[in-house]
Parts: structure tokens; sequence; C-alpha cells
């Protein structure tokens, strides 16, 4: 079994406890199905062929990987969630098929990053000094790289991309906002892309107490899904009409996508928009129609593609996780990951992370 650096979550009788499977070389973990029960050592992951170089210098933050016989390969600045912590799975199944890849940190307070929650801004030099690093690495060839961005990732791969675009071959995203940035405002010397999420206002309070609702266990869940605090300039994405049906917001998405990302500049972008995620829109129609709003009329867009799949695919091995626990500080927030909840969905659901991944892996190994 190869088990990676990445977050384990479990249920218990009476309550989810999210658990984290720290950096490790090996570790015991302790597996029970109904009467069976038997205890495993897991590998990390990288493997005698694989080569791990870790880099915690000048204020950087990012594992790099890459095949022990490799001269020289194409580099992959891939860009995970916004968990604390380095999540460099798919980074290594990568580095396996050929390329040098880093996987870069930047929320993990552990080697020294600051929590961008906390400061609500995250600088795109930093990503910018990460990819500037990589193709001056010995075992990386050529002048410019390709962004892989999921979740949080995805909208830092857009922003960085669309602002140096020099330094990019091209882009794969999931998962994540298109036109702006979810979670945290984004910076550029002087230039700030600002998130797309709740404004302070008065007026959007009574909705924010309508949007989530509170469990007996003390947790806080959302009632629909995040997508229903995504909020641009003026006013919210996604809105109720008197028949408390939502609707797309069409005036304000023309505002966002007009105020977010230069994406034009930006030399390919290959997007994977996944349908049955509860945080970027209310169904299957509202994510299809939106993600074909934000991109349209981009030259630059190679592929659009639609995964009868939730928020978390990221690698093709990797069991379904339906909902878990995320906290922000005293707030214990339950997290609804994908639609997708019976047995044949689930199916359905892992053979279309499979899907994703070897899409990845020929868009990178076609274009690169």
């Amino acid at each position: 079994m190869m088990v990676a650096d990445m977050i384990s979550l479990a249920q218990t009788e009476k309550s989810y406890d999210p658990f984290i499977l720290e950096e490790f070389e090996t570790a015991k973990l302790k597996i029970k199905l109904g009467t069976l029960e038997e205890t495993i050592t897991g590998a990390s992951g990288v493997g005698d062929d694989i080569v791990k170089e870790e880099i915690r210098e000048n204020g950087l933050v990012a594992n790099l990987f890459y095949p022990e016989n490799c001269k020289t390969a194409p580099g992959v600045l891939h860009i995970n969630g916004s968990l604390n912590h380095i999540q460099d799975a798919r980074a290594i199944r990568l580095a396996r098929e050929g390329f040098v890849v880093m996987e870069v940190g930047y929320n993990v307070q552990k080697y020294g990053n600051e929590n961008f929650m906390k400061k609500n801004l995250l600088s795109l030099e930093y990503f910018e000094s990460a990819a500037k690093t990589l193709l001056a690495h010995e075992k990386c060839y050529g002048d410019r790289l390709a962004v892989v961005g999921q979740c949080k990732g995805a909208d830092i791969a857009l922003g960085f991309a669309s602002i140096c675009p020099e330094l990019v071959e091209l882009t794969v995203t999931q998962a994540g906002s298109i036109p702006a940035p979810i979670a945290c405002d984004l910076s550029y010397g002087n230039n700030i892309f600002k998130k797309m999420e709740l404004a302070a206002s008065a007026d959007s309070l009574p909705l924010v107490t309508h949007l989530f609702t509170f469990t007996d266990d003390g947790f806080i869940s959302p009632t629909w899904g995040t997508f229903g605090v995504l909020h641009g300039p003026d006013d919210f994405l996604f809105k109720m009409d008197d028949e408390e049906k939502w609707q797309i917001n069409y005036d304000e998405a023309a505002k966002i996508k007009q105020t977010g990302f230069p994406l034009k500049n930006i030399p390919k972008i290959f997007h994977f928009q996944p349908l049955d995620d509860p945080h970027l829109a209310p169904s299957q129609a509202h994510s299809m129609e939106i993600s074909e709003l934000f991109l349209e009329g981009l030259p630059n867009v190679q592929k659009l593609d639609f995964l009868h799949s939730g928020h978390m695919a990221v690698l093709p091995e990797v069991p379904v996780v339906t909902q878990s626990v995320m906290a922000y500080g005293p707030l214990k927030l339950l997290v609804k990951w994908s639609r997708n909840e019976t047995k044949e969905q689930k199916l359905k659901e892992a053979q279309e992370h499979r899907r994703l991944f070897d899409n990845i892996v020929s868009i990178l190994k076609e274009n690169m």
C-alpha cells in the first residue's frame, strides 16, 4: 500500500474527527472493516525510483520530485488546496510519469508560512519565486512550465499564470474558482484581486444566517453549499428567486469576469469542472453554465471538461470522501464535498478521478 502525505478523515460513533498524517517515511496504520482488523505499514509514496528534495529556504516552502534516472524533464508547478500541510501525493504521481514536479506549500505554519486566512492576502510573487526556482533546477528543462491547481490552488494557478505568462506554458485546473480568488485576496505588486466571497455588509447578514445551520453536536454546516457566499463587487453570484430556486446573477457574473484575472494572457487553459461539488454551484446545470460563462470568448481555452465528481478528485485510487470536518479556530465546520452518496454514485465518481488523472498526464505529455 502506498500512502502519501495526506489528510485522513474518519467517522467515530458520536462525532467526526479529522486527523492529519504528517510527512513521514513509514507509518503503521490500523484498519478495521466490520469484524476484520489488520495493521499495515505504509510507505511515504516516494520509493527508491523517485528523488525528493525539500526546499525550506529564502521563504519558500516546497517539495520537489523527479525520477531517479531523469536527465532533464519538463517542469510542473503543483498547487493544492489550503490545508496547513504539504499535500504532495499527486505531485509524486506526476513525477512517476516523467516530470520534475514542485509541490508548493503556502499555508504551512509548521515551516514558516503565515496563515493567509488571518491576513486575508496572499502574494503571487511567492509563486513567481517558486516557478523561477523550479525552472532554474538542473533537472528541469525549458523556460516555461505547467501550473496544475486544485481547490484554492486553482485560482492561485490562474492568477499567477495570468500575471506571469512568460513563465507558463499552460494551466490545468479543477474544483476551484475560475475568474477570481476565493478565501483570500491575491496580490501582485500594487494589483489586488479581491476574493469572490461574502461582502461584510448589514444587508448580507440575514442571508448568512439563512445559509448556515447549527447541528446538535455543535457543528456549523452550510445549508446548501458554500457557493451561497460567492460574492462579486456588488452582489451575490447565486441568488434565490421568489420561488426559492437558485439562479445565476448574470449581471454580477459579468462584473466578476471583468474585474478578475486577465485570463486572456495565459497561453493555454485546461479546466475540469466537477459537477457534483457543492462548493461551486447549486446544481450540475448551474455548474456547467457558470464555468462556460466565465471561459466564454477566450481563444486560449483548449479544454473545458465536466466531471461527474465532487471536490476531492485528486488521486485516482483514493476512496471518495462525502463530508468531513474543518476547524477554523473554535469553529467546527461540517463540510460536504460531494453530492454523490450512493454506492453506485461513488463507484462512478472514483472512475472520474481516474479519468481526470489520465487526462492531466496526457495534457502534460502532449503540450510540454
